[in-house]
């Protein structure tokens, strides 16, 4: 890669030493088997392959010769899951683990060992600023969700990634390499930015009432948009299968590819297809190079048609044409955005239609009622005969006025039942964090308890108590966490789940959160079917459901938790949106409290409503229960009468394979080490736990207890290899500023944040 070397900083050595000594993680017995086992550990397909690359062939030479440094980032890339890759060398030679090969696409496996200017050449003008920051200043590089157009599947593709770049220092102290943690995010930002398009969409059409006001919404909120829709154009449809342009965003009307009208054979674009009802859609290849570009460099190379259709009508209304991003695959995804626009303005089209008619059946009433009168007043003497036609006629007007008054109840309904979806698939971003003090407490009583362990070895009773008691304060630990972090949707972690035997052994967690005022009861069908589900969430989820039941009957009554086998057929099926008809495992949670009022019952799953006091719940609960069954592809179903109590049906999709077992992760045995560890903990029980516990690991231990009385041990003189330090302290100097001055005294010294409380670390 000659030119495109990035020079080393030579204060790169000072700035960034601070980092703990790297243990090698344990070899696996496959990781043993090829040469350099001892570097590219694990049994994973990156690990083979850099075994057995001909690294004598590149300019790093053999494993043998590289520094410790690299061989130890290469060691902790290759056993961790999370993205990551690593550069070494003034050619910074491309590494990468298993969890980062779907970002490479159809250049993995040929990237190892890859110049990263070579691999990465069409974003290398985005990068190379980044790297320069890390080899020739030695500071880490921080970007959120950055465009990147990735040439990784033959084309050029719109992606987005939230990456830091963090130098590696060689055995010399220089910036020898860049290490760097990355996540793709390109569905959640192209998935954030159609949803604001169907929302802004949404917005704008709901006040339209006439034609004209929808195609006006339509056009400005459609512009808004210019990465997925480079440009659109709505015809709409006349009796003989002609094709009016009703509106255009993005293009100039007269364009050659935006004529005024379209016929059905020779069009520009060929919509004969969709007015005949033969497709549902059309991809139509854009041929003009003189088509706008929206937001992008280049012209879509491709158009979506998407016919609209009107409600109960045979023939599309119209057809919606949509440049295609020219940076985005056109797949299930974006056919279903489009389509979603199109239902959209297709649906305020035919309200708009239908309220038109409304208006002019109205004036036709009115002046019917008017001429009525004025017949009774100028033919009151007119026959029966007359008088029988003339009513005849005013029941047939109210027999359509009755008609009328249905459909627009029949429409308000449906509506409604539009609105009340749209409402609970908008769980909003909520955030929290567990009390500093709480997690202290926890702290405390696991490590005096794993302490505790190495004095009663052999005791079998006693050693069962102290797991026992360990196993209580890790769930609570994990309570803690479940019950405060309901805000952002995280990845699912399924696993084949017996729900019967999982709510078995939850019955002493429900017992200690319910109370003793609250008896609970268990059934659970025999043959009970597996479900594939994420054990934390479902745990999470009956918890939330046994304490609003708790809650609703004022902390006295009975708890009913059931499991059984469900078969939901078509037709339950076809009155619940969203649900599939099928084999489904049913948890049912029924309570005796006060029950749910009728009025409020469509509200109960809403984010943030709550039917208790002010200060007593957050509102959150059953929409987290709500957001987890319906992504696990499952199925919410609330009873409840007044006065005599609720419950709340789970239904879990069925599957065929066997159990997972669910191993709960013990601690693994710690190995200690002679350095001198200098303790500074503001609270006297954590800090003392601590000491205890690295003095048994064999560490020479000092203690201080605020950053001034750590700073005085530095400056004794006293030797310190690594400094333990909680982040949040009192007194007048910052944990930070203790890190920067001890380092400024002892350059070599390891520094370890630690706290109780994850909104500070």
């Amino acid at each position: 890669m000659a030119g495109a070397r990035l020079a080393s900083g030579p204060a790169g050595g000072a700035r960034w030493s601070r980092c703990l000594t790297l243990q090698p993680p344990a070899l696996t017995p496959a990781a043993a088997d090829g040469p350099h086992h001892d570097v590219f550990v694990g049994d994973g397909e990156m690990a083979r392959l850099m075994r057995s690359h001909d690294w004598g062939a590149t300019p790093l030479g053999t494993p043998d010769t590289w520094p410790n440094t690299l061989k130890v980032a290469i060691r902790l890339l290759l056993t961790s899951r999370f993205e990551m890759w690593m550069g070494w060398g003034p050619d910074i030679a491309f590494f990468y683990n298993d969890a980062y090969r779907p970002t490479l696409g159809d250049k993995h496996p040929r990237s190892l060992a890859m110049p990263t200017r070579v691999l990465w050449q069409e974003i290398w003008h985005d990068v190379q600023p980044r790297l320069q920051v890390v080899y020739e200043r030695g500071e880490a590089t921080w970007d959120r969700a950055l465009l990147l157009l990735l040439q990784r599947h033959g084309y050029p593709e719109e992606t987005y990634h939230t990456f830091s770049y963090s130098p590696l220092l060689g055995d010399t102290g220089q910036v020898e390499g860049v290490f760097c943690a990355v996540t793709e995010e390109t569905e959640r930002v192209v998935g954030e930015r159609r949803l604001a398009s169907l929302r802004e969409l949404a917005s704008g059409l709901a006040g339209a009432r006439s034609r004209e006001a929808v195609l006006a919404a339509a056009e400005d909120k459609l512009a808004l948009n210019r990465h997925d829709l480079p440009f659109t154009l709505t015809y709409l449809f006349e009796a003989d299968g002609q094709a009016r342009l009703a509106c255009a965003t993005g293009i100039e009307r007269g364009h050659a590819c935006a004529p005024e009208q379209l016929a059905l054979q020779g069009a520009a674009w060929d919509v004969a297809g969709l007015w005949q009802g033969e497709l549902t859609e059309l991809l139509h290849p854009c041929s003009d190079r003189d088509l706008p570009s929206g937001a992008w460099d280049r012209a879509p190379q491709a158009a979506a048609l998407v016919p609209l259709i009107g409600q109960g009508t045979g023939k599309p209304m119209g057809v919606m044409v949509v440049g295609i991003n020219p940076y985005r695959p056109f797949d299930k995804d974006y056919l279903a955005f489009v389509k979603l626009l199109a239902g959209q303005l297709a649906s305020s089209l035919a309200s708009a239609e239908v309220y038109e008619a409304e208006v002019r059946r109205a004036a036709v009433l009115a002046e019917a009622v008017r001429l009525r009168q004025e017949a009774a007043e100028a033919l009151s003497g007119i026959n029966e005969r007359l008088a029988s036609q003339v009513d005849l006629r005013t029941r047939e007007l109210a027999d359509a006025l009755d008609r009328l008054q249905r459909e627009s109840a029949e429409r308000e309904t449906a509506q409604a039942a539009l609105r009340h979806a749209q409402r609970m698939e908008s769980l909003g971003a909520l955030t929290g964090g567990v009390a500093h003090d709480f997690n202290n407490l926890l702290q405390v009583i696991s490590g005096n308890l794993q302490l505790l362990s190495r004095y009663i070895v052999g005791n079998e009773r006693a050693e069962k108590r102290v797991q026992n008691a360990l196993a209580g304060v890790a769930r609570g630990a994990k309570l803690a966490l479940q019950l405060l972090a309901f805000g952002r949707r995280q990845p699912l972690e399924p696993k084949v789940v017996n729900i019967g035997r999982f709510i078995q052994n939850m019955d002493d967690m429900l017992r200690r959160a319910l109370g003793e005022e609250v008896e609970v009861e268990t059934v659970i069908s025999g043959g009970l079917w597996n479900t594939l589900i994420d054990p934390g969430q479902i745990e999470n989820a009956l918890l939330n459901l046994a304490i609003n039941a708790r809650d609703a009957m004022d902390g006295r009554g009975r708890l009913t938790i059931e499991a059984g086998n469900a078969l939901l057929d078509d037709e339950y099926a076809r009155l619940h949106d969203d649900l599939q008809p099928g084999q489904y495992v049913m948890v049912a949670v029924s309570d005796t409290g006060t029950g749910i009022a009728p009025e409020i019952m469509d509200r109960v799953f809403e984010p943030f409503f709550s039917t208790k006091p002010e200060g007593k719940g957050t509102g959150l609960g059953l929409s987290m229960v709500y957001g987890f069954v319906k992504q696990s592809g499952g199925h919410v179903k609330v009873y409840s009468e007044a006065g005599e109590g609720t419950t709340i049906k789970l239904y879990l999709p069925r599957v065929l394979e066997s159990e997972d077992v669910l191993a709960d992760p013990a601690g693994q045995p710690a190995t200690g080490g002679t350095e001198t560890v200098l303790v500074v903990e503001d609270d006297e029980d954590v800090r003392e736990t601590a000491v205890a516990i690295l003095a048994e690991l064999g560490y020479r231990v000092l203690k201080a207890r605020d950053a001034l009385s750590a700073l005085s041990v530095i400056d004794s003189g006293m030797p310190v290899d690594v400094l333990f330090t909680d982040v949040v302290m009192p007194g007048p100097l910052r944990s930070p500023e203790l890190a920067r001055k001890a380092r400024e005294r002892l350059p070599h010294v390891a520094v370890l944040f630690t706290s109780g409380y994850t909104e500070n670390a």
